[in-house]
């Protein structure tokens, strides 16, 4: 039973840094006060901003290891400049 609500515990967690991650700091949903400037979740944004465009065929197709992924098909320099554009969108703001 405990290794249950164990399980129960984690799918929780991870739904709700999910929906944290993804509709307050990636689509901008509702704030996140300084998540935002930290370095990684910039990164993971940016990739999956970089999904939604479909510049890759979709990748990535993960959230939190999207950086690793839209990197790993060669897109280093397109996940640096839409990390530069939405750090002048946010302070355009």
């Amino acid at each position: 039973m405990d290794e249950m609500r164990g399980q129960g515990l984690g799918i929780t967690m991870f739904g709700m840094a999910y929906m944290f991650v993804h509709d307050g700091l990636v689509h901008k949903r509702f704030p996140v006060g300084p998540i935002a400037n930290v370095p990684y979740f910039r990164k993971v944004a940016a990739a999956h901003q970089l999904h939604h465009s479909e510049k890759f065929n979709g990748v990535p197709y993960g959230l939190f290891l999207g950086p690793k992924e839209v990197e790993d098909v060669g897109g280093h320099q397109e996940l640096e400049k839409e990390i530069n554009r939405r750090i002048k969108s946010s302070k355009g703001s």
